[in-house]
């Protein structure tokens, strides 16, 4: 889930805390996804990965928590028509999907319900959803954006700096940015360090700022499957780093090398 941070009440952490506190991931991967993906990580690696750290903030699905963080910072429906209300504006605001995802914008849209934050799903084509995320022409929105599965180079897409990486920025919010001094510090450190454990704590150190900030909400991974025959060919195998942003996949010559024919 994206957020535009032109928007006032978005700029909040608490809220985006809220938010992911009142989403059952559990349930949306096994309702919308029909148990075809993982259930999202605060820190935004995926738990498979090298790089992955569990020493993160933790948002079990807790409808009472989201309301309680809301009340924090004045956040409440005061005039008792189920919507809470920030200095007075109420908390509706426009959610824009691709028609593939109108299951999972509906399951949000209930579970946000849950905690007095309305919202209407707006479904449009995927190259729509991602032009207006890219433009900052929106209020929340919903998309993918490949696997980080890769090289930590890839969390660039939370830094709002240049930097000296060369992979292509993947979009995370549009408008006014998402900005963490000590994240961009950190992350320009940890793609010129040399030691593997060295860095694997500053990227343990980025993923900790990205579960307390939660700039962006990963819901959940898609799970990706290969069916193939063995008695055929033998030697299919994931690589690692995938192809363009980290995709894992099994479309590697090398397989050519490795495998064995049976037919």
């Amino acid at each position: 889930m994206y957020f535009n941070f032109d928007v006032e009440e978005l700029n909040i952490k608490e809220v985006r805390q809220a938010m992911y506190y009142a989403v059952n991931r559990d349930e949306l991967v096994e309702k919308a996804r029909k148990g075809a993906a993982d259930p999202g990580n605060p820190g935004h690696i995926h738990p498979t990965s090298e790089w992955y750290s569990s020493d993160v903030k933790s948002y079990d699905y807790d409808v009472e928590e989201a309301k309680k963080l809301l009340s924090t910072v004045n956040i409440a429906d005061t005039n008792g028509d189920g919507i809470v209300e920030s200095n007075s504006k109420e908390l509706v605001y426009e959610f824009i999907v691709s028609e593939e995802y109108v299951t999972v914008a509906e399951l949000i849209k209930k579970y946000f319900g849950d905690i007095g934050i309305n919202i209407e799903v707006k479904a449009m084509d995927q190259n729509s959803v991602a032009s207006l995320i890219k433009e900052g022409k929106f209020t929340l929105a919903f998309n993918g954006h490949g696997s980080f599965g890769g090289d930590p180079v890839l969390l660039k897409g939370f830094v709002s700096e240049e930097t000296a990486a060369s992979t292509p920025q993947v979009a995370t919010q549009g408008g006014k940015s998402w900005y963490n001094k000590e994240f961009n510090e950190l992350f320009n450190r940890q793609l010129t360090e040399l030691d593997k454990q060295a860095r694997y704590e500053l990227v343990a150190d980025l993923q900790e700022i990205i579960a307390e900030e939660l700039p962006t909400l990963t819901l959940y991974y898609n799970k990706s499957c290969s069916a193939y025959n063995p008695e055929v060919f033998d030697g299919w195998f994931y690589t690692k780093d995938g192809v363009a942003l980290a995709v894992p996949t099994i479309h590697n010559k090398l397989v050519f090398l490795r495998g064995q024919w049976n037919k």
